[in-house]
C-alpha cells in the first residue's frame, strides 16, 4: 500500500468519525431530563446567566404556580422545531398538568432555531404577540453568538409575575 492510499484511508476514517460525532450532538427528546428550570445541553449559557435564569424561574413559580423552562440542544437532528418543542414540553412536565400552565424556551444553536412553546393555560397571558416579541428580542444577540443575553432578554419578556414591568 502506498503512502497516498494510507493517507486517503485515514482521511476517510477521520471524516466518518467526524460525521458520527456531529450526529451525537443531536438530542433525542426521550433522553432529555431537566436539570432544574434551565437545561443547557448545548453549553451556550454562561454559568452566571444560568443561575440568574434559575432564580427568575423559581420566583415565577412561587408567585404564579406556573413554570417556565429553558432548554438548549445542540441540534434538532432534522426534526421540525414546533413538534419537537411541543413534545419536549410534555415530556419534561413543564407546568401543572391539569392547568397546562407551562412555557418552554427552546434553543437549537447549530440549527439556528428557537421556539417558545406555551401551554394552553398560559395562552391568555403569553399570547402569540408576546411570544413573538420575546423571540424578536433574542435574535440580535443570537446573531452575535451571545446566547446568554438573548435568552435572558426573552425570558424577561415572558415573565408574568404580579410585579411584572412588561406590558
Amino acid at each position: 500500500m502506498t503512502n497516498s492510499q494510507i493517507s486517503w484511508r485515514w482521511l476517510a476514517l477521520f471524516c466518518l468519525l467526524l460525521s458520527a460525532w456531529d450526529r451525537a450532538g443531536a438530542e433525542d427528546i426521550k433522553n432529555i431530563h431537566a436539570t432544574g428550570y434551565v437545561t443547557d445541553l448545548a453549553g451556550v449559557l454562561r454559568p452566571e446567566t444560568k443561575a440568574k435564569l434559575e432564580a427568575l424561574c423559581t420566583e415565577l413559580e412561587q408567585k404564579t404556580g406556573s413554570q417556565m423552562a429553558i432548554v438548549s440542544v445542540k441540534s434538532l437532528d432534522g426534526n421540525e422545531i414546533q413538534p419537537y418543542a411541543s413534545d419536549l414540553l410534555k415530556q419534561l412536565g413543564i407546568g401543572q398538568k391539569k392547568q397546562d400552565n407551562g412555557v418552554l424556551l427552546l434553543v437549537a444553536p447549530n440549527d439556528r432555531k428557537y421556539r417558545i412553546e406555551v401551554g394552553y393555560g398560559l395562552e391568555p397571558i403569553i399570547n402569540d404577540a408576546r411570544a413573538g416579541d420575546a423571540g424578536r428580542l433574542l435574535v440580535p444577540y443570537f446573531r452575535q453568538g451571545d446566547y446568554s443575553s438573548g435568552v435572558t432578554a426573552a425570558a424577561a419578556q415572558l415573565e408574568w409575575t404580579p410585579d411584572v414591568r412588561h406590558g
